[in-house]
């Protein structure tokens, strides 16, 4: 008796993938760059906005004050690469 290989067992777990039409893969495309531009908008507005305001919003300075701002700034730049990412993924897709 010989035992499955994996192959054999993965053949027999996952259909063959159909082949995808130029409209589908665009829509896949833009659901893509939605997701990555909805993560941008959350990251800016949680990361970004919400420190910074908590900050101003406080009446006495305090000293974590530059530390908010260090981290409200990276969490601008990571927003800024989101979205620039979810910039490219459709263009990538729509020159095919």
């Amino acid at each position: 008796m010989m035992l499955p290989t994996n192959e054999a067992r993965r053949r027999a777990l996952l259909p063959p993938p159909e082949p995808r039409d130029g409209e589908t893969r665009r829509e896949l495309a833009k659901l893509t760059a939605t997701y990555y531009n909805g993560l941008a908008v959350s990251v800016f507005a949680v990361g970004g906005l919400a420190p910074l305001v908590a900050g101003f919003s406080q009446s006495p300075i305090d000293l974590e004050a530059p530390w908010i701002a260090v981290l409200s700034l990276a969490a601008f730049a990571l927003s800024l690469v989101a979205h620039l990412v979810a910039r490219y993924v459709p263009r990538r897709e729509f020159r095919r």
